[in-house]
C-alpha cells in the first residue's frame, strides 16, 4: 500500500468517525445535565425503624426495645431498579467488612499439611505356627512392623 492511499484511508477514517461521534446524539449529550443535586434537598423518613426488627416502627427518633437507636427509612427505591436487582445499602456493607478487587486469571495453589498414619491389612495377615521340638535361639526381626522380603530367614531354632 503506497502512502498516498495510507494517508487517504486515514483521512476518510477520520472523517467518518467525526460524522458518526456528531450524528448520533446519544454520543454527544451532556452527562452533567442528567445529574440532579440531592445535597440541597433534605428528604423526610417516612418512620423510623428498630436496626434488629423491621417490624418495630416509630413516627420518631428514639430507642429500640433493645436499647438501641432507630434508624430513619426513607422509602424503598425497588421502582428504580429491574426485577431481581439486590440492593445493600453502605452501611450494611461496612458492617459486613465486604472487599472487592480486580478479577485476576491465574492457577490456584493450595498446599495442604496434614499427618497420615500407615496400617496393615489384616484381611491379608497370615500366621504361621512351626510345630517342632526345640525353641527360638535367635530372632531375625527386631520388631513389629520390620519389612521381610520372600527368602530372608526369620529365626533359628535350637
Amino acid at each position: 500500500m503506497s502512502v498516498s492511499r495510507y494517508a487517504l484511508a486515514m483521512i476518510v477514517g477520520g472523517v467518518a468517525t467525526y460524522g458518526a461521534l456528531n450524528f448520533f446524539p446519544v454520543l454527544n449529550h451532556d452527562v452533567s445535565a442528567g445529574v440532579s443535586d440531592t445535597s440541597s434537598t433534605t428528604q423526610e423518613p417516612l418512620y423510623w425503624v428498630a436496626p434488629m426488627d423491621p417490624n418495630y416502627r416509630r413516627d420518631k427518633p428514639g430507642k429500640s426495645p433493645m436499647g438501641m437507636d432507630l434508624i430513619p427509612f426513607y422509602g424503598d427505591d425497588a421502582q428504580q431498579n429491574s426485577p431481581g436487582t439486590v440492593a445493600i445499602s453502605p452501611e450494611v456493607v461496612n458492617n459486613l467488612g465486604v472487599r472487592t478487587t480486580l478479577v485476576k486469571d491465574s492457577v490456584l495453589q493450595q498446599t495442604i499439611s496434614t499427618v497420615g498414619y500407615l496400617q496393615y491389612n489384616s484381611d491379608r495377615l497370615i500366621h504361621i505356627h512351626a510345630r517342632v521340638n526345640g525353641w527360638v535361639e535367635k530372632s531375625f526381626i527386631t520388631a513389629n512392623g520390620d519389612a521381610v522380603a520372600k527368602g530372608d530367614p526369620l529365626y533359628d531354632v535350637y
